[in-house]
């Protein structure tokens, strides 16, 4: 078995406007172990988190695009333990 997630770090950019950029609503559901589809968390710095579970990419290339132009930071990974593969690195 293994891991299968993405993740995303944003920064330079409120959490509610990061959310709405991607059109994600919050909940007032807390968990120790992110273990649903999509989670967030606010990380000092002014860096936010979001993980979705068993998907390569929290959002589309588009919306990364998007991001890079209108000058935030942001990080993105995906983890596939169950499977020996390469994948692409974003362009900026």
């Amino acid at each position: 078995m293994g891991y299968s997630l993405s993740w995303i770090a944003v920064k330079a950019k409120p959490p509610q406007a990061i959310r709405d950029e991607f059109s994600f609503k919050m909940t007032d559901q807390r968990e120790e172990i992110p273990e649903s589809d999509l989670t967030a968390v606010e990380m000092p710095g002014g860096w936010c988190l979001i993980v979705s579970n068993h998907t390569e990419q929290v959002v589309s290339d588009a919306a990364m695009r998007r991001l890079a132009s209108s000058g935030c930071e942001f990080v993105t990974c995906f983890v596939g333990e169950h499977a020996i593969v390469t994948t692409k690195m974003f362009p900026v």
